[in-house]
């Protein structure tokens, strides 16, 4: 017959935690977790449906022939960075590439509050063939 050894394990316990108090050492469960969390957030990517709406956003401006790449970086629990790499429209003058990066900043940051920084590379849509040649010598 196996009898129940540690009936009263409560006691033990809060033996236990009175030690921890006295130590120093308590840690609120709750607070940890939290804690914990926003640790793991740091250094990793935004979530998908994030990115996808940032993609989407630079898609329906119609001033942007191709989004390249989209990377996004936690950098706390509510600030994160993201680096866009786009293909502008040909006919765009730098005035209207500077608007259209400027509307672009706003609505991300309109639509994901949490996006704090936002980086664009603007990449030439001309073909090789078509960048000027430099003779070398």
């Amino acid at each position: 017959m196996v009898r129940d050894q540690h009936a009263d394990a409560a006691l033990g316990e809060l033996a236990d935690d009175r030690l921890y108090v006295n130590y120093g050492n308590w840690v609120d469960p709750g607070k940890g977790f939290v804690q914990q969390n926003e640790i793991g957030l740091i250094g990793e990517r935004a979530r998908p449906d994030v990115v996808e709406n940032i993609r989407r956003i630079c898609r329906d401006l119609g001033k942007v022939e191709r989004v390249n790449e989209v990377l996004t970086m936690h950098m706390g629990p509510e600030y994160v960075l993201a680096t866009l790499s786009l293909e502008f429209a040909d006919a765009l003058t730098i005035t209207e590439l500077e608007r259209t990066i400027e509307d672009l900043n706003q609505r991300i940051r309109a639509a994901h509050p949490e996006v704090k920084k936002v980086f664009i590379e603007a990449e030439s849509v001309a073909k090789p063939s078509d960048a000027p040649r430099r003779s070398v010598k």
